[in-house]
């Protein structure tokens, strides 16, 4: 008798202004069987318009980046998703723990660097 496997894959937007990190960050969850790394944002404005355009199950967030920050971008995202966008988790990586504490309803909260498979166990 088989059994159903999940083979859901999540459609992950990684947002960073360190284009390096966010390259890397991408190439990293793409080595994982069920994450695929859809689009990269460098920006908040890109990634607003990415998440209109491709609605990713996932959107990895840096907490510090210039103009909008991270953290005002995950509320714009998840004010979105109650507005009909269908948007899964905005996950927002930041260096300082009190900066995550900060973060209350706007997503979950990452201290980075981390290990690529607890980053992927979280993102799961």
């Amino acid at each position: 008798m088989a059994t159903e496997v999940d083979t859901a894959v999540l459609q992950v937007l990684v947002v960073d202004d360190h284009r390096t990190f966010a390259e890397l960050l991408a190439a990293a969850l793409q080595s994982q069987p069920d994450l695929n790394c859809v689009a990269k944002a460098y920006d908040a404005d890109s990634a607003e318009s990415l998440c209109a355009q491709i609605n990713p199950d996932v959107v990895v967030v840096d907490v510090d980046m210039p103009g909008c920050d991270g953290i005002t971008l995950a509320g714009r995202l998840t004010a979105g998703a109650m507005a009909g966008m269908p948007l899964g988790l905005v996950i927002l990586l930041a260096v300082d723990e009190q900066v995550l504490r900060g973060v209350r309803g706007r997503g979950r909260g990452h201290q980075r660097p981390a290990e690529r498979a607890r980053l992927a166990q979280f993102l799961r």
